[in-house]
């Protein structure tokens, strides 16, 4: 009895802690779905589903991302002294038309200004390359915002 009991009890474990990991990810489609359009697959998991993200550990976006980040510069401000408010993720290229292509670039805002001094340190180390360093650095970080633009679009994300 004891066995069933205790056979029971972590099966109920498992299964809530399963409902708990598909309800954060509520709403994600695989990039598989997007057939090769990298902007839509952004557009539609992180600025329509900002919700999952605003509020909680940059982390977390970072976990569900699954693309390349290639480089990146923090958003500097300088009212009242000189802090990061976000950071600007260049994600691979979305081919155009034309057989060109334009960067993709997530705009991710912090709840709180972060100071200067590591967020600098770090662009001026790593190249402004997306590296471990910047991934440890800023995953604690809580996120305000997410936005997603094109290269050479005069689309801003709202303050």
């Amino acid at each position: 009895m004891r066995i069933f009991a205790f056979v029971c009890i972590i099966s109920s474990i498992i299964m809530i802690s399963s409902c708990s990991l598909l309800r954060s990810n509520k709403g994600y489609t695989p990039i598989e779905v997007f057939a090769g359009d990298t902007l839509q697959y952004i557009k539609t998991n992180f600025d329509d589903r900002k919700e999952q993200y605003v509020g909680k550990k940059f982390k977390y976006f970072l976990k569900d991302i699954n693309l390349p980040l290639n480089s990146y510069f923090a958003e500097f401000v300088f009212t009242g002294g000189m802090g990061c408010e976000g950071i600007s993720l260049f994600v691979n290229e979305n081919v155009d038309g034309n057989g060109g292509s334009k960067p993709i670039i997530v705009h991710v805002k912090w709840e709180k200004a972060l100071p200067s001094e590591i967020p600098s340190r770090l662009e001026r180390d790593n190249g402004q390359t997306w590296t471990n360093d910047e991934i440890n650095y800023y995953k604690g970080i809580i996120v305000k915002d997410i936005c997603t633009t094109e290269w050479g679009t005069c689309t801003e994300c709202a303050k």
